[in-house]
């Protein structure tokens, strides 16, 4: 896997962008969803469109939230969803 994977509780970890080839190491880690924050192309056209990771992760039995935020202007109902993906 190519990414560092930070965990912060029990229930909640937290990394960089995903690539579509992380996934597969991501659902054998055990991780069963992932919350993506990164609004599509924010990195350009060459980072993977939250369709594709969705895709992926549903074939790999992973829960896939599209939850984008922008730095610094991130909206109360932004976090009200995803408190509500905390459960």
């Amino acid at each position: 896997m190519g990414i560092v994977i930070t965990k912060l509780d029990h229930k909640l970890s937290v990394t960089g962008q995903v690539s579509i080839d992380d996934l597969t190491g991501i659902a054998a880690a055990g991780y069963k969803s992932i919350i993506c924050n990164r609004p599509d192309y924010e990195g350009g056209a060459a980072q993977p469109a939250s369709e594709e990771l969705e895709a992926m992760a549903r074939s790999l039995d992973i829960t896939f939230v599209y939850l984008p935020v922008r730095i610094g202007a991130i909206s109360a109902g932004a976090c009200r969803g995803f408190s509500k993906t905390q459960g």
